[in-house]
């Protein structure tokens, strides 16, 4: 990935509907998503900054170190993504996350934290996070989970998933999944219905993302569905 070190003005605020405000998905001017990075370790949110704006896919438009100033700057740049630090001061995480989304529901949020508050992780994704990021981390797995997340994945750390999957298996009500599906089909079947997607099924079971696909298909087939949707649907609906 080439990289630019530039720093332009972005483009105005997207239209507004309903009082919601429209996320912009890029500025402008440079063609690259526009990210807020919200988190109080100075250290991180520096280096996040730094490299953000290197990045040729990526522009930041604002870093800031509490949840209050967060929500102002979301408001004030209408990016199309935002970084949320669970520990902020001011207003935690989990409710500028919940804010954020409720006032532009198509923006995309990446919640990252250090700490081991599994509750911390647990609230900002019912607030509506749409992956989870772990410190300390590299800049190439910063910008790849990133990029997972404005392509509409859901990119969530060893932590995150382990802790989705426990809450999904302590909540659901227990499908039937019937003798017709392999052993690999029943662990595919209980990882859509948590709601992930290739990549991170693929990871969650160490194998490729086109076997996952494969696995997939077999489950189409078997279960009599055409789509993810209607397989989730159908999955969540099987009885015990």
């Amino acid at each position: 990935m080439s990289h630019k070190n530039e720093s332009e003005s972005v483009a105005g605020s997207g239209p507004v509907a309903g009082g919601r405000a429209e996320p912009r998905m890029s500025s402008r001017r440079t063609g690259r998503i526009t990210v807020v990075v919200a988190d109080s370790d100075d250290f991180f949110r520096a280096k996040c900054e730094s490299w953000l704006r290197a990045d040729e896919l990526f522009q930041c438009v604002g870093a800031v170190a509490d949840g209050q100033a967060a929500l102002m700057e979301i408001a004030s740049m209408n990016p199309a993504m935002a970084l949320i630090g669970l520990g902020l001061p001011r207003i935690k995480g989990g409710e500028v996350i919940w804010r954020a989304k409720q006032k532009a529901p198509s923006i995309k949020i990446a919640a990252v934290s250090g700490t081991l508050d599994d509750s911390a992780v647990l609230e900002a994704l019912d607030a509506g996070a749409d992956g989870f990021l772990d410190k300390p981390m590299d800049r190439s797995a910063f910008l790849g989970q990133l990029a997972e997340v404005a392509r509409g994945g859901c990119p969530l750390s060893d932590r995150a998933l382990k802790l989705v999957l426990r809450e999904y298996r302590q909540r659901r009500p227990k499908p039937a999944i019937t003798w017709r599906l392999t052993a690999r089909e029943k662990e595919m079947a209980e990882l859509v219905c948590v709601g992930l997607y290739d990549g991170a099924i693929a990871r969650e079971l160490g194998i490729s993302v086109a076997t996952v696909r494969w696995h997939e298909k077999c489950l189409h087939e078997k279960l009599k569905v055409q789509c993810r949707a209607d397989l989730q649907s159908r999955l969540l609906g099987m009885k015990c």
